[in-house]
């Protein structure tokens, strides 16, 4: 729509009044109120209400400001400007709904050193559910660009096409943990090993464009950075709401923030140490999911930031393990949703959820982490894969839609034993107007209805601001604020629950929302860690993990035994059940094992797993046609399956019971190889790390050839091999300008009176300037192989030596210096005394190019500290 020239005629005489009224500062967030007033330019966030009038509205009166990128669906544009054409300019123009800061730097949360998968039960969702990796989901990475070239990550990486220039390990950690491989070693396993991802530039504060979600088939996107403690919903809350309900599949997932111990400065919350520091006004959006972090005993981590958001919503949603930030949890959450989105597509044809029923399954499955219920510091409890997982694949889920006079109905048919039964509505609202006191645009209530006709409430917390209030534990009551409702029923009596849904507030046609339902028994004992797909190191201090629904019995006997013996060996007859982990000091061996947990007479197996040592193993040799690798022998009589990288992840190459392999290269390209003990079919210990064999400094059977003076002024040579596989003979040799190569030591098969692989010699008489030396190896079928060439250069009794003398004019001339130095210098005279040249003799060999000297005799000299200590003569020829 075109604006009507008088219109541009009376706004030019309003905005003088306009600019001085307070008319423009009731649009700033509460970041550029408070911000200092500089001249100097800076990038904004202007909500407009109409972007097309509002560009056309900057073109006349704001011409000077810099349009840096816009966000056509939440009408949100990126200006570059200074503060005083923004108030006296911009916010003016009747277009303009709200202003706020646009953030030229975000920060990475806190790096991550290494995952965990067992706090919350990941290993044992990739126990129960294998197939469930995340295969066909693309998760995006937002922050600085992780390392496309990750082998953890092969053959899973979309095109980088709206990622950052910068890497950051800080990112590459991130995709890691979404959907590593583990083909660099046990800790490169991530959640979603078969997921691609994707990379993002994290600069500024608002989603991508749309057509990054679209083309790159992005369903999650994880946000591991913050800003500082902010407490208002603006432009970027605002747009990132609206992302979800442009793609109502797409699920953001961003950490809390490491702002734990510290406390806002305004908003509804200022001065309350430890609440309401979350790090970034856009993670106040409601259609997102907050995870803060908690350690490997569950408990939460004294930096994590808390909620409430600023209008008294829970927050952070729930809680994952991070070891030293917020951002590695949330990195866990990103990854499990992309197997859940994945579980759901293969129930449905190829549809993938609403983002609303991943945060729905994802929340209800969480276990308490602090109080019980809600709270502002753990949200609804810590991320619990394996309850995730099972609500999805037994159907106990619902998603529908609702209008305004509607309510929604089902039945739940919850069986006797039953100790715990938890029903969780969630649903994707509208965006609230930027700058609103509440967010929450449309209310849906949740009520439970048991068989005694009593009806259960959603859990609420108290969110006054006062920190004794916001430590209350959460009561049944109305939700008027939040986009998640929780109803919790204790000890629920048998028989069918009335589900109902209301909508008391709606703003459109109809809400669609998500349920999420599980019971859990009164009485239970599940092992989560060791399973059978998880092996433990033998000889370490190991914690065991699983999940106890008991109230008496509060102590269980724990012990093992070995498959094939009935024996069981106690570990501890007084294990803390509710804990839910203890630590095990494994025996060093190789073996099947079994655990048992005794509770009131009644045993809980664990799967068979094997215990065998962490395998090391080295390269021998590298040579064009095969390679050896080599190990020590982890147990009499054991096996061992030798892998390689395939096109995305390690595969089984073949096994063997040596303590060595040769690979032939024809057989096996595979550059990159990894061991693991073999116990029984299906049973693999622990894999080592991976080894790139090019990458090993090994030049067909050679590691290094060093030559030293000693201080006798011998050359002290030692010769580091790889392997003396297949080898007759090695000989270190020194290259005579006569009769080229010859042996100045040489030792033949076999090689037991040596230590190791270590071979060593003395030159007792080198000669002044170059000496070369190389070593030789002869195999037992005829064919040798020489090592690169290493040469020492000797400066004589005198410490000096130049050479070639006689020289030729414009030829080079090497000075070898046996104790160089900044003060020691070289100086050329001419027949007659006059000086030609000088140079500092700094480095060992120093190479001058002469002059265009005539042919005859020049005298030179070396004079150290002001004083000469050596001169000779150079003969230049014809």
């Amino acid at each position: 729509m075109k604006i009507p020239r008088i219109f541009f005629g009376l706004l030019s005489l309003l905005l003088p009044w306009l600019a001085t009224s307070q008319g423009g500062m009731e649009k700033c967030s509460p970041a550029i109120r408070g911000a200092e007033r500089s001249i100097e330019k800076h990038r904004f966030l202007v909500v407009v209400r109409d972007l097309p009038d509002f560009l056309n509205q900057l073109k006349h009166f704001a011409p000077e400001v810099e349009i840096v990128r816009s966000y056509t669906p939440a009408g949100i544009v990126e200006v570059f400007t200074d503060w005083s054409t923004l108030k006296n300019r911009v916010l003016p123009l009747p277009d303009v709904r709200y202003a706020d800061q646009a953030e030229i730097e975000c920060l990475e949360e806190l790096p991550v050193p290494g995952q965990n998968l067992f706090i919350n039960k990941i290993n044992g969702l990739q126990a129960k559910f294998p197939d469930w990796n995340g295969a066909g989901r693309t998760v995006s990475i937002k922050e600085l660009l992780f390392d496309t070239l990750d082998i953890d990550l092969r053959g899973r990486v979309a095109p980088v096409i709206f990622g950052a220039g910068q890497l950051s390990p800080h990112a590459a950690l991130m995709a890691t943990l979404v959907a590593g491989a583990g083909n660099s070693g046990p800790a490169g396993r991530g959640v979603a090993r078969g997921a691609r991802v994707a990379a993002s530039d994290f600069s500024g504060l608002l989603p991508d464009d749309e057509i990054a979600y679209s083309t790159q088939n992005i369903s999650v996107q994880n946000h591991s950075y913050g800003v500082g403690i902010e407490n208002y919903y603006g432009a970027g809350a605002l747009a990132y709401d609206q992302t979800v309900v442009n793609h109502p599949a797409l699920l953001h997932v961003f950490s809390a923030g490491n702002f734990g111990d510290s406390s806002a400065t305004v908003g509804t919350y200022p001065g309350l140490k430890g609440f309401a520091n979350l790090s970034g006004s856009f993670k106040m959006a409601k259609n997102v999911l907050l995870t803060g972090a908690v350690d490997s005993f569950g408990q939460l981590r004294p930096f994590s930031s808390r909620g409430p958001a600023y209008d008294g919503r829970i927050k952070p949603d729930l809680v994952a393990f991070g070891q030293d930030g917020s951002s590695g949890a949330a990195a866990l959450v990103s990854g499990l949703a992309a197997v859940l989105q994945q579980g759901y597509a293969e129930k449905k044809q190829g549809v993938l959820p609403q983002a609303a029923l991943v945060r729905a399954l994802l929340i209800n499955g969480a276990d308490d982490a602090a109080l019980p219920g809600p709270d502002f510091e753990t949200g609804f409890g810590n991320l619990n894969a394996v309850h995730a997982a099972q609500m999805l694949d037994q159907d106990q889920f619902v998603e529908s839609a609702i209008g305004p006079p509607d309510t929604f109905q089902t039945q739940l048919s919850v069986p006797s034993g039953s100790g715990l039964l938890k029903v969780t509505l969630a649903w994707d609202d509208l965006p609230a107007a930027p700058g609103a006191k509440i967010a929450l645009v449309n209310d849906l209530d949740l009520t439970v209805i048991g068989p005694d006709n009593q009806t259960r409430h959603p859990l609420v917390l108290n969110t006054a601001p006062a920190t004794d209030s916001l430590k209350l534990p959460a009561v049944p009551g109305l939700d008027t604020l939040n986009t998640v409702e929780q109803v919790v029923v204790k000890n629920p009596e048998p028989g069918i629950y009335q589900v109902a849904v209301r909508a008391r507030k709606l703003t459109n046609a109809a809400q669609a929302f998500a349920l999420a339902y599980q019971w859990l028994p009164a009485t239970s004992f599940n092992w989560i860690t060791p399973a059978r797909s998880t092996p433990f190191v033998s000889g370490t201090n190991t914690v065991l993990y699983w999940e106890a629904h008991t109230d008496t019995p509060a102590a269980g006997q724990l012990a093992f035994r070995y498959i094939g013996q009935a024996v069981w060996q106690l570990i501890d007859d007084q294990v803390p059940l509710q804990t839910g982990t203890c630590r095990w000091e494994t025996p060093d061996t190789l073996a099947l094992v079994q655990l048992r947990m005794t509770i009131d007479g009644q045993p809980y197996l664990s799967d068979s797993f094997l215990l065998a040592p962490e395998p090391v193993f080295d390269v021998g040799f590298s040579c064009p046609d095969s390679a050896l690798i080599y190990w020590r022998a982890l147990a009499p009589q054991a096996v061992y399956q030798i892998w390689g990288l395939g096109s995305r992840y390690l595969e089984p190459l073949f096994t063997t019971s040596d303590t060595l392999a040769v690979l032939e290269r024809a057989l096996f390209p595979q550059d990159r190889i990894a061991i693991s003990a073999l116990a029984a079919p299906d049973f693999s210990g622990i894999r080592s790390n991976t080894l790139a064999i090019s990458q090993q400094g090994l030049d067909c059977y050679f590691k290094n050839l060093l030559a030293t003076f000693d201080q006798q002024a011998h050359v002290q040579l030692q010769l580091n091999l790889g392997s003396t596989h297949f080898v007759r003979q090695i000989s270190l040799e020194k290259w005579q300008p006569t009769s080229g190569f010859g042996t100045i030591a040489s030792w033949q098969a076999p090689f037991f009176d040596f230590q190791g692989l270590q071979f060593e010699a003395i030159d007792a008489t080198p000669s002044p300037g170059p000496n070369r030396y190389r070593a030789l190896v002869e195999f037992s079928g005829g064919a040798s192989t020489a090592s690169d060439t290493v040469i020492l250069h000797y400066g004589g009794q005198k410490g000096f030596w130049v050479y070639p003398n006689p020289a030729a004019g414009h030829e080079f001339l090497q000075i070898v210096v046996q104790d160089p130095g900044d003060d020691v210098l070289f100086v050329l005279f001419d027949a007659f005394g006059r000086f030609l040249l000088e140079t500092a003799l700094t480095e060992p060999l120093v190479a001058i190019q002469l002059p265009a000297l005539a042919p005859g005799i020049y005298p030179f000299a070396i004079r150290e500290g002001g004083r000469w200590i050596y001169h000779n003569k150079l003969v230049i020829g014809k």
